[in-house]
């Protein structure tokens, strides 16, 4: 199984940072397991929690219908963290999926800190964004 920092490193949402702040990052998140079949995450559902996926895939979906698949090294969460509210989507385990979960608390100053990852963080949700809108 990858270790925090393996993930991190394959992630090139985390590519900006230094080694030092890689390994802080890695120091920071919790690992959380899910087997084939459960609930990730529940649309409608607060969350307080930034998931990177280290192995393992899954399904998302938007009132039933199906958005997309998550594969390692990409992650969700983060629409709740910064909105506050809640769960944009479902996320749904097709295989055993090992994680790594960073808290509200220590998400929001990583994206306040670092404005490389908050940019990234800004494409990826307009584009997800806009191909949800696309698909409907």
């Amino acid at each position: 199984m990858p270790t925090a920092l393996e993930t991190i490193d394959r992630s090139s949402l985390f590519e900006s940072l230094d080694a030092k702040a890689r390994k802080q990052l890695a120091a920071d998140m919790t690992e959380r397991r899910f087997a084939a079949g459960e609930e990730m995450s529940t649309e409608d559902r607060g969350g307080v929690g930034f998931f990177l996926i280290a192995e393992g895939t899954a399904s998302v979906s938007v009132k039933g219908t199906p958005k997309g698949q998550l594969l390692p090294g990409m992650h969700y969460g983060e629409m709740a963290l910064l909105t506050g509210g809640t769960r944009g989507a479902t996320i749904t385990a097709d295989t055993d999926v090992q994680c790594w979960v960073l808290s509200q608390w220590h998400f929001k100053p990583l994206v306040q800190g670092e404005p490389e990852i908050a940019w990234k963080l800004l494409q990826e949700l307009a584009h997800r964004v806009r191909s949800y809108q696309s698909a409907s």
